[in-house]
């Protein structure tokens, strides 16, 4: 079966980057096969109440549920290839707001309750909608999107929020200085005044670390922003209370996603509960199901319910006592065809496609470059062949030339780290130059070839640091 899934998550993936235009078939319509399952868990799920208290909607391997909200046997509202989540039930109990993949991009939907009908609020290109969530009058959802280029570059923007209208109205949530409003997790309070949301700050260009994002609180009659938290285990997906007097949120405690609870009157800020889902600050960038599944407060103010370590739980507000609703769910998926294309290994003489750091000889008449994790030179005209000019087994790279052609000094890798190393231009003399090693990196020989200069690092501290056009890591001008 997990063969079998993992082909199914892979064909879902290719169905959802397909940028399908509204009304075209979709790739894998029509040539699906069935796979039937019976599950008493799930992973990453976000959950939902109906307003009477009665119901539990949820996500489940790209399929909308709901069963009693005591627990049961789910009943699946949506069935097929489009990968549906992150369900939100309107405050009037009749609409289904949800982000699914079925148009090509992870767009906004919502499902009359009443007959299952669907209908499309946004539609972005490459866009991801996150966490959707209703106001009040249940005629708007607010959701934060982004672009999947966005989404996975590092160090990029977060989601811009956006109101939709079941009217088909879009509107811009703006701050006071007319600026989009970015994060995720928002939601609006009851009396539609403020809107509570994570936000990495403002001010922090940091691409990894914590904290990842604060909860912070948007005044919509003036765009005022003001932060409620402000913890090295930051803060994310706030949910509010219908009098709007408690705020609970997730934060990290010792390294572990916790629920706290804080009156926003008094300002007492407690532990909730440790029975949460392991969130997912540590990505640093928007992300598709938000940085911790959806959960939900009561209607009575008295019980939260979320999904954590594969199941339903509902968590008391007053003493944190966490119990456990069952769940089983008939999955029926539909697999996608074996994304597998076979091809063969070149045997013969390898083509090096990439010439790394390549430079002319003083002279102008040779190429030095690093090929492959070796160092060649070539003569500098069309149709020569390269030759090696070293002979270690060692990974070598950056290759410069002394001012008299002579010489070519490098730097070669290992595990203990990385040495400078000297060698004749015809392959003779090779020679290691440093006796520690480091992160060697720029070099350069002095104009009377006595001298090669570098720029010195810890080995440890690049190894851990991720490929950037910035380095980002302390350097030492050594020679």
């Amino acid at each position: 079966m997990r063969t079998s899934i993992a082909v199914l998550l892979t064909a879902l993936t290719i169905a959802s980057s397909a940028n399908v235009a509204v009304g075209d078939v979709l790739p894998l319509q029509g040539r699906t096969r069935p796979l039937n399952f019976t599950v008493e868990e799930g992973t990453w799920m976000s959950v939902d109440v109906t307003p009477d208290g009665q119901q539990v909607v949820f996500d489940l391997l790209g399929d909308l549920y709901t069963m009693p909200v005591t627990g049961g046997t789910a009943v699946a509202l949506t069935r097929g290839v489009p990968y549906d989540s992150q369900p939100r039930i309107s405050p009037d109990g009749q609409w289904l707001a949800f982000v699914s993949d079925r148009e090509g991009d992870d767009d906004l939907w919502v499902m009359r309750r009443a007959d299952g009908s669907l209908r499309q609020l946004s539609s972005n290109r490459q866009g991801i909608a996150i966490a959707p969530s209703w106001t009040a009058d249940s005629q708007q959802v607010l959701v934060a999107e982004a672009t999947t280029q966005v989404s996975t570059q590092l160090g990029s923007p977060e989601a811009k929020f956006r109101l939709y209208s079941l009217s088909g109205a879009v509107t811009d949530v703006l701050d006071q200085d007319g600026k989009p409003v970015t994060g995720s997790g928002g939601v609006v309070a009851k009396d539609g005044r403020y809107l509570y949301f994570a936000q990495r700050n403002p001010v922090d260009d940091a691409i990894y670390g914590m904290p990842i994002a604060q909860i912070r609180r948007l005044d919509l009659t003036n765009g005022i922003v003001e932060s409620l938290t402000n913890g090295a285990g930051g803060g994310t997906r706030p949910v509010i209370s219908a009098d709007g007097k408690l705020l609970i949120y997730a934060t990290r405690d010792a390294g572990r996603t916790v629920l706290r609870k804080r009156d926003l009157e008094s300002g007492s800020d407690q532990l909730l509960t440790r029975s949460a889902q392991q969130d997912r600050q540590d990505y640093g960038r928007a992300l598709r199901g938000d940085h911790l599944p959806g959960y939900v407060l009561m209607s009575d103010g008295q019980s939260v319910l979320l999904s954590s370590g594969g199941k339903i739980r509902r968590v008391r507000v007053r003493d944190g006592v966490a119990t456990e609703i069952p769940l089983r769910a008939d999955v029926s998926l539909e697999v996608g065809p074996r994304l597998h294309k076979p091809y063969r290994v070149e045997q013969g003489p390898l083509t090096a496609r990439i010439a790394q750091w390549p430079s002319f000889s003083p002279d102008g008449r040779r190429i030095v470059t690093s090929a492959l994790t070796k160092l060649y030179v070539m003569p500098a005209r069309a149709g020569a062949l390269p030759e090696r000019v070293t002979r270690g087994d060692a990974l070598e790279y950056q290759p410069v030339w002394s001012a008299d052609g002579q010489w070519l000094a490098y730097i070669v890798w290992t595990r203990e780290g990385g040495h400078i190393w000297k060698v004749r231009a015809d392959g003779r003399g090779a020679q290691q130059l440093t006796i520690h090693p480091a992160f060697y990196t720029d070099l350069a020989f002095s104009a009377d070839g006595q001298r090669i200069l570098a720029m010195r690092g810890s080995p440890r501290m690049r190894a851990n640091t991720p490929e950037h056009p910035q380095l980002r890591i302390p350097l030492d001008l050594v020679w």
